[in-house]
């Protein structure tokens, strides 16, 4: 270290390394000693239990007092690595980083390793700035206490919890007037109906005014109806508008193409028929005899239906494969309509469809669930199968195969047996129905498709009937699920009746899609 002779010397010395160090200027009334003066980092302080770590200087006309960090030349650094640092900057000749006025500035920088590095970069973070206009702007501060008083700095985990939480504000997404509008659950809101024309819509306005409500004349169309009740509508002679005029009734004519009439119109004169069997024979009217299905083996039953007579050399009775693409003329169709529909589809099978919302029940009080039927092909012991390869399984749905009256509906007229849901009552597949309550029912997780539903009568006389309920899933396997014993009221009605397909729905009224692909019925040699 350079020893001084005299104070001047000394002085002399302190004004040539101000000068070499940018301006460092000694307080005034005070010294400071050689050594606690550095011409690069400034002036040094410290006590008399520490070394030095309070730092003084001046760089581009702005004043530095840190401490824990001085200045070597390039950069700061910390003396103690293990605390933290802090910087106190009085900007009397620049502006503040980024800003248009000088200010005064509070940063630090946690313990670490060195260097701290510039401020405004490396670890140094800005606390606080009081420009010179004595507005002061807080950049961050570490709060450690939730906000209890009103005039409380509020923390960042308070502002991302009120971000976060949708009722704030009172937000609601009811139509509630001076309220902020959210969205429930399911991203809907609502809002009150509509006033001024820029006002939001609601569903029901647009519902309520979709559509035309009034009637408008058209300029071709005349002014007035009174007195026009019965008439029609024509283009008028000169074809510039239309007119009412009173209709024009053809006169009775049919006289004359009946026999004997000026114009008789002969049978075979007429126009070949279309493929419908509207005009067919049935039991309660006279009609056309049926197309022939081009088969020798069947012959036209009392019932207006083709059949297989008893005893024709096969080992089915009956049998229906639904593969001809049309109902074969040995079925009778009942309760068809537009949302009640059987239809025999190439590559598909026979399809029955029941619309959503449509009366489609079976019970002891109603009957107007779509079917179709046919003749039991003979007295004595059989066993009835269908083949069901697609069922919808809407709730309270059923569709299979019936023995019984197909026209009536009372109880013991009719057993049912095929697939169903019924989810009040745990009731999932095979069912056996006997007009008005179910005697049997699964209750399975899924319904299995294909699956063949067999209905063994082993016993139908006038003194009781016996059926036994079975299913399978190859059509060979049988599983047997329930055995039923009637009365002597419904074995005679079984005895005397018909056989068919069938759907129903009740309750709900989802709509019933069902696709059979066999029907077949054997005869039985012994009690099976």
């Amino acid at each position: 270290m350079k020893r001084f002779v005299t104070d001047a010397d000394y002085k002399r010395e302190i004004r040539r390394l101000e000068k070499k160090a940018g301006g460092i200027r000694v307080m005034t009334g005070g010294q400071v000693s050689s050594e606690s003066f550095d011409p690069i980092g400034g002036v040094q302080l410290k006590d008399s239990n520490s070394t030095f770590k309070t730092f003084l200087r001046q760089i581009g006309g702005d004043t530095y007092l840190t401490a824990n960090a001085f200045f070597d030349g390039s950069t700061w650094r910390r003396v103690d690595t293990a605390k933290v640092s802090w910087a106190l900057i009085l900007r009397g000749s620049s502006n503040y980083p980024g800003g248009a006025a000088q200010a005064a500035e509070l940063w630090t920088a946690p313990a670490g390793a060195n260097p701290i590095g510039l401020f405004g970069s490396g670890s140094w973070s800005l606390l606080s700035r009081q420009v010179s206009d004595l507005a002061s702007v807080i950049t961050r501060l570490s709060v450690g206490e939730a906000p209890v008083n009103a005039t409380d700095v509020v923390r960042k985990t308070e502002l991302d919890t009120h971000e976060a939480d949708g009722s704030a504000h009172g937000a609601t997404s009811e139509a509630t007037a001076e309220k902020i509008v959210k969205r429930d659950e399911s991203g809907r809101a609502k809002v009150a109906e509509p006033s001024a024309d820029s006002d939001i819509a609601t569903k029901k306005y647009v519902d309520d005014s979709a559509g035309a409500k009034t009637f408008i004349s058209l300029t071709d169309t005349p002014d007035d109806y009174t007195g026009a009740a019965s008439k029609v509508v024509r283009v008028k002679a000169d074809e510039s508008a239309l007119e009412f005029v009173e209709a024009s009734a053809p006169g009775a004519h049919h006289e004359t193409h009946e026999a004997d009439g000026a114009d008789a119109i002969k049978l075979d004169a007429l126009a070949p028929p279309d493929d419908t069997t509207d005009l067919d024979v049935s039991t309660s009217k006279h009609g056309l005899c049926p197309k022939a299905p081009n088969d020798t083996t069947k012959f036209l039953r009392g019932d207006g239906a083709w059949g297989v007579p008893a005893g024709g050399g096969s080992d089915y009775l009956f049998r229906d494969q639904f593969a001809d693409a049309s109902i074969h003329e040995s079925w009778i169709t009942h309760n068809l309509d537009a949302n009640r529909k059987i239809e025999e589809l190439e590559d598909v099978g026979l399809k029955i469809t029941i619309a959503a919302g449509t009366n489609a029940i079976w019970s002891n009080s109603a009957n107007t669930s779509p079917k179709i039927y046919t003749g039991i092909p003979r007295p004595g012991l059989f066993e009835l199968i269908v083949k069901i390869t697609s069922f919808s399984g809407n709730d309270s749905t059923a569709a299979g195969a019936f023995l019984g009256r197909p026209l009536g509906y009372a109880l013991n007229y009719f057993l049912g047996f095929g697939v169903m849901v019924e989810v009040a009552n745990s009731r999932k597949g095979v069912f056996l129905y006997q007009s008005g309550a179910h005697v049997y029912c699964e209750n399975v997780d899924e319904i299995t498709l294909p699956i063949w539903v067999k209905l063994k009568a082993m016993k139908l006389s006038p003194y009781g009937g016996k059926v036994i309920l079975q299913k399978s899933y190859d059509g060979s396997s049988w599983s047997s699920l329930y055995t039923h014993e009637f009365p002597t009221e419904m074995s005679n009605s079984i005895y005397n009746w018909a056989m068919g397909v069938y759907g129903r729905q009740w309750g709900s009224n989802l709509g019933v899609t069902a696709v059979f692909n066999d029907f077949y019925v054997k005869p039985l040699t012994g009690p099976g």
